[in-house]
């Protein structure tokens, strides 16, 4: 009975921990629009594999230069030409941390200053929206067993009454 018991509350845990980090993964992932930062400047350069998601923007704002990573295909900026040089407005992340030498912030929102929309904020954090309500059930179904497991978890350590 002590292993069912170790058993029962291990499934317990990794079904309350699969609820919490559900709920929590859609508070901070996409703020709204209001709340990212927002950076203008000029492009530098942009650089790396763009068709694999794993390029650079180098923009230059102010004094600072700053590095961004940028997960926005190749065909895509081709529709746009040479970036280099123009003045762009860029959104990130509120979190981002600009210090870190290993990482660095991703852009959600590119647009061309007086120009046309790169890549979108507001579509993809649609997108996110729209998956997570399809994700929904799935994550409902979860939060089921969490609750059962639970409720399984009290029964097998508290007797029903009797004998004590």
């Amino acid at each position: 009975m002590k292993i069912a018991k170790a058993l029962l509350f291990t499934l317990m845990f990794m079904s309350g921990l699969f609820w919490f980090m559900s709920w929590n993964w859609t508070l901070g992932d996409y703020p709204p629009v209001e709340q990212m930062l927002s950076i203008q400047g000029k492009v530098v350069s942009i650089s790396g594999r763009q068709n694999k998601g794993t390029g650079w923007l180098t923009l230059e704002s102010g004094d600072r230069t700053l590095g961004f990573t940028l997960w926005i295909g190749r065909k895509t900026l081709k529709q746009y030409g040479d970036l280099t040089g123009k003045e762009v407005l860029v959104k990130v992340h509120p979190k981002s941390d600009f210090t870190s030498k290993k990482y660095t912030p991703r852009v959600s929102h590119l647009e061309l200053v007086g120009g046309p929309v790169v890549a979108d904020y507001t579509i993809e954090r649609e997108k996110y929206f729209d998956y997570m309500k399809s994700a929904d059930g799935l994550i409902l179904f979860f939060r089921t067993l969490f609750f059962i497991f639970m409720a399984l978890f009290a029964l097998c350590f508290f007797k029903r009454g009797g004998k004590s």
